[in-house]
């Protein structure tokens, strides 16, 4: 029964992840946040309270043949990327509001962003390594690149900001 609990748990995460990047096509950047809001609260229900309490009840096997979302490290993982693509759709939502955004706080969102991601990749790689293998590797390669893409957008909107507050010198450095 704690099985079918765990899956159904999982694919919902899962399911409101995909259901996010749908939303995030159409341009509906503030529903695909909420969906990859609800995705990282569904792995962080697993992370923190459905499967220590089966793991707390299971012998030595526990999780030996279950599959990589069912694990309590890459339920955490998981849920630290959904949270860096739901903040992704917040700097999304920004930039296609009328007007001149907070480039400073924009920057800090990105930095944000990369940190977590570079963290989903950490976890992945030290905390559940014998999962990592399953999963497939181009979904690495990416959050790879979007960590590269997101420090140098970081970068781009601190410039935007020193510029805006009349430090021309200090824009040209970044």
């Amino acid at each position: 029964m704690m099985y079918e609990l765990v899956m159904a748990i999982a694919c919902n995460g899962m399911g409101r992840a995909v259901s996010g990047f749908q939303e995030q096509r159409t341009g509906d950047y503030a529903a695909a946040a909420q969906h990859f809001k609800a995705a990282a609260g569904a792995m962080q229900m697993l992370s923190e309270e459905q499967l220590p309490k089966w793991a707390s009840k299971s012998g030595d096997s526990f999780g030996q043949d279950l599959p990589s979302e069912a694990k309590i490290e890459s339920a955490e993982a998981f849920k630290t990327l959904f949270l860096a693509v739901g903040q992704q759709m917040a700097v999304a939502t920004s930039l296609n509001k009328p007007g001149t955004p907070n480039f400073s706080l924009l920057a800090k969102l990105c930095l944000g962003i990369s940190e977590q991601m570079d963290l989903f990749v950490g976890t992945m790689s030290s905390k559940a390594s014998l999962r990592m293998a399953k999963i497939d590797p181009y979904l690495f390669a990416l959050v790879r690149f979007q960590i590269k893409i997101q420090k140098a957008v970081s970068t781009y909107f601190l410039a935007r900001s020193s510029w805006d507050n009349n430090a021309p010198g200090l824009a040209i450095a970044f």
